[in-house]
C-alpha cells in the first residue's frame, strides 16, 4: 500500500517533504545500449526527469524535489564534448517545461542553484526562462542543481556569514546562509554508485539513503514505486 500524501503524518515517522535525486550512469547506459551520448542524455532529460516531476510533485508525494542536474566539477574539468550533450538535452527540457500544461496545473515552481557563471550563456537563458515563468506559482518546488557542489556551497555560506558579521553558532543559523538549507528526508542515488558525490552536505545529515543499481535513463515508474515503498517502510529515529 502506498504511503499517505505528504500532508499526512506517516505511521512510521517517515514523512517526505524534501527529496534529492542524484542521477548517474548516462554514459554507461549509452554504451550498454549502443546509443550516442546525445540519445542517452535526451532520454534522461525528456522522459525520466518529467516522470520524477510527476511522481514526486504532481502526484503530491513531496513538497520539494531536488534534482542534481550537473555537478560543478563536471562542468569545469571535463571536456566540453562530454558535457555539452547533457547541457543541450537539459536546456531543451527546460524550454518544454515552460509550456507544459500538466506542470502548470499542478503549480510547479522551478529554481536553479549552483555556480551558474561557469555554464554557457544559452544554458543559463533556458534556466532563467523557466525560473521566471514559474516563480509566481503556488505549488510544490523543483530545484535543479546546476554546476553545483556541496562543499562549494558550504564555503560560500560561510563567506556570506562572515560578510554579514553573523558567525553561525548552530546548524539552524548556518542553514540561513545556504541555498539548500532544509533537511532532506530522502536521497536517491542512481547508477550503482554508493556515494553522495557533492550533494548538499548539511541537509543530508539525517536523510534516508536509497541506492539504486539502475542507470538513470532506465528509471521507470515501477522502480520509483519500489523506492517509495522502501522509504515508507523505514522508521526514522533522528538520532534518538
Amino acid at each position: 500500500m502506498p504511503c499517505a500524501p505528504v500532508w499526512i503524518r506517516r505511521t512510521g515517522g517517515s514523512e517526505l517533504n524534501h527529496v534529492l535525486v542524484i542521477p548517474d550512469g548516462n554514459r554507461r547506459y549509452a554504451r550498454a545500449n549502443s546509443l550516442s551520448l546525445e540519445d542517452a542524455y535526451r532520454e534522461a532529460a525528456t522522459v525520466v526527469m518529467p516522470e520524477l516531476l510527476r511522481f514526486f510533485l504532481v502526484e503530491g508525494r513531496a513538497a520539494q524535489l531536488i534534482i542534481y542536474a550537473v555537478s560543478y566539477y563536471n562542468v569545469t574539468t571535463r571536456d566540453r564534448v562530454e558535457v555539452d550533450p547533457i547541457l543541450r538535452a537539459q536546456a531543451a527540457a527546460y524550454e518544454s517545461w515552460r509550456h507544459d500544461a500538466e506542470l502548470a496545473t499542478a503549480g510547479l515552481r522551478f529554481r536553479f542553484v549552483g555556480e551558474m557563471q561557469v555554464l554557457p550563456s544559452w544554458y543559463r537563458q533556458a534556466c532563467q526562462g523557466l525560473e521566471k515563468d514559474t516563480q509566481g506559482r503556488g505549488g510544490p518546488e523543483c530545484v535543479l542543481l546546476t554546476a553545483y557542489d556541496g562543499e562549494v556551497e558550504l564555503l560560500k555560506a560561510l563567506g556570506r556569514a562572515a560578510r554579514a558579521r553573523s558567525a553561525p553558532t548552530d546548524d539552524a543559523s548556518l542553514r540561513a546562509f545556504l541555498d539548500i538549507g532544509e533537511p532532506l528526508d530522502l536521497v536517491v542515488r542512481m547508477g550503482n554508485e554508493m556515494r553522495l558525490s557533492g550533494a548538499p552536505l548539511l541537509p543530508c545529515s539525517y536523510a534516508e539513503l536509497v541506492f539504486v543499481e539502475d542507470y538513470f535513463p532506465a528509471l521507470t515508474r515501477e522502480k520509483l514505486d519500489a523506492i517509495w515503498a522502501t522509504f515508507c517502510s523505514r522508521k526514522r529515529q533522528f538520532g534518538r
